[in-house]
């Protein structure tokens, strides 16, 4: 028996007669964008992760927690102090935002670009500690989280900062998650800019400032050529050789020399502690991060990056839904991106 309406709005009961059914399919051009998740091909093929994938994964974020992680939380205070001028084209982003916006800086650093008296709510965030108490100690508004999962709600913001940070992420998948998260907590018409460190340090036959700052000092160096750090059974040190735990799980990396043009996209470059910053390594930063010096007792650092080719920022920032590109420029050295949520 069926149900069925009658024509004063009632209903009643019908006997089951014969009944035809007809199922009109649909063939697809492109993706599918169902919210069926655990049935969906298209949304499986683009978000489930191979195993292959989730191994290099879990070997970047190894690489990222040795040498720029842990880097950071031990070179804080010497950074800070050699990063106090803000970038004009930067500035000129964060002073065009209107009065009242919500600006935020991932990867802030010291909170350079804050305290402008625009008029702007400001919040930062950087995976650093150390960086998060020195801003908390100029009064300035931060929280610590990674950059690949912004714990803010979506659309939050009217602009937000990336200041030579997704450089330091080791893959391309990690990259574009980075930004993905930007755009995410942006309001549609709100901007974020980013920059990433160039390779290519000298444009339109002008040096970057990067080279400029070591004109007086570079010299041809015969012995000058980039080295690669080397592979170490467990518990071996010897005097200047770079400490790495996890190196047996991805490749050797180049390592560059300061104030030079770079030769590889995937490098660690130097930072070394200024004179009479004397530290105690423990047994965690020891076998990360730095180059034994027994003389000086001041170790090299070594903070991993990924510089950018000509072009491949935007191609990067053209897969992110959602967004479009408004400018792309090159300024002292950085490839730059401004995004528009949409």
């Amino acid at each position: 028996m069926d149900v069925i309406p009658t024509k004063n709005g009632d209903l009643t009961v019908q006997q089951r007669g014969d009944r035809t059914s007809f199922t009109f399919r649909f063939i697809r051009k492109g993706e599918c964008n169902c919210v069926y998740h655990d049935l969906c091909d298209s949304y499986k093929k683009k978000y489930k992760k191979s195993e292959a994938d989730t191994n290099c994964d879990a070997v970047a974020a190894k690489l990222e927690s040795l040498h720029v992680h842990e880097v950071y939380e031990e070179i804080a205070s010497h950074f800070s102090e050699t990063r106090h001028k803000p970038w004009p084209n930067v500035l000129s982003f964060v002073q065009s935002l209107p009065f009242g916006s919500v600006l935020v800086d991932v990867g802030c650093g010291n909170c350079k670009y804050f305290g402008n008296k625009m008029g702007h709510f400001e919040i930062g965030c950087d995976h650093s500690v150390s960086l998060a108490k020195v801003c908390h100690d100029r009064g300035f508004e931060v929280f610590n989280c990674n950059c690949l999962s912004l714990p803010l709600k979506s659309g939050i913001a009217d602009g937000c900062l990336s200041i030579a940070v997704i450089h330091h992420l080791a893959t391309k998948e990690r990259r574009l998650q980075a930004v993905e998260e930007m755009v995410r907590i942006l309001q549609p018409g709100g901007k974020a800019l980013i920059y990433v460190w160039a390779k290519d340090q000298q444009r339109h036959n002008t040096q970057s400032s990067y080279l400029k700052q070591d004109r007086k000092n570079r010299k041809k160096d015969c012995d000058g050529e980039l080295k690669c750090v080397p592979q170490h059974a467990d518990g071996s040190k010897s005097r200047n050789t770079i400490l790495n735990k996890v190196s047996s799980q991805f490749p050797s990396l180049p390592v560059h020399t300061n104030r030079t043009q770079f030769q590889h996209q995937d490098l660690l470059v130097p930072w070394k502690r200024k004179p009479g910053q004397k530290i105690e390594l423990d047994n965690k930063t020891e076998g990360a991060l730095c180059l034994e010096n027994s003389s000086q007792e001041l170790p090299t650092f070594y903070r991993y990056y990924h510089v950018f080719e000509e072009g491949e920022l935007e191609l990067l920032c053209s897969c992110v839904k959602d967004s479009k590109v408004v400018q792309s420029y090159y300024d002292q050295g950085n490839w730059c991106i401004v995004l528009e949520r949409v």
